[in-house]
């Protein structure tokens, strides 16, 4: 989905998984994996799974239901690691963000939609986070707001939850340095 996509783009804009062979799902998964639901999954994604050595599963929503599911089911797939990478938010208005740098420059800050903090802290418990990058506590400060802006003025999000150019860099960074990323730079 395009949250996937955002982390391709993050990985790939920084020059990251230089040294693997990357290859994307292009086809949505259904939700809550199970055997069934392999089965009808496009063909060229189950090979996909199949063959991976390692599953990156970026999602902007997880169902709070499936994520154990999901897990299990990837992780008895082949014997891949999995890692789960969290939903982003930039705030509830991209325009409020717009106007909220106009009052404070490049320096401003935004709250995070709450209801998505709640939801990656509720998958990260269900899925552990040993296998979780919780992206909201990436870019979170102690009060729960995150940048609007990069260092040179350019607005990370277009619409608060997809990336500009200017935030796949400044994301992907911030990603790539977590333990069960920096592997892939």
């Amino acid at each position: 989905n395009s949250f996937s996509r955002d982390f391709i783009n993050a990985a790939v804009i920084n020059n990251y998984f230089q040294n693997y062979n990357l290859s994307y799902a292009e086809k949505k998964l259904p939700s809550c994996l199970n055997t069934e639901s392999l089965n009808n999954t496009p063909l060229d994604t189950a090979k996909l799974l199949n063959s991976a050595d390692h599953i990156i599963f970026a999602s902007g929503d997880f169902n709070t239901d499936c994520p154990k599911k999901d897990l299990m089911f990837l992780k008895n797939l082949n014997n891949a690691s999995v890692t789960f990478i969290g939903t982003k938010s930039f705030g509830w208005s991209t325009t409020a963000n717009l106007l909220e740098g106009k009052e404070k420059g490049i320096e401003a800050r935004t709250p995070a939609l709450d209801r998505l903090i709640k939801q990656s802290n509720r998958v990260e418990k269900i899925v552990s986070s040993g296998i979780y990058v919780n992206t909201l506590n990436l870019i979170s400060d102690r009060k729960g707001t995150v940048r609007i802006f990069d260092n040179d003025g350019k607005l990370l999000s277009f619409d608060t939850r997809h990336l500009t150019p200017e935030g796949a860099i400044y994301l992907g960074k911030l990603w790539f340095k977590h333990p069960l990323l920096k592997r892939f730079k």
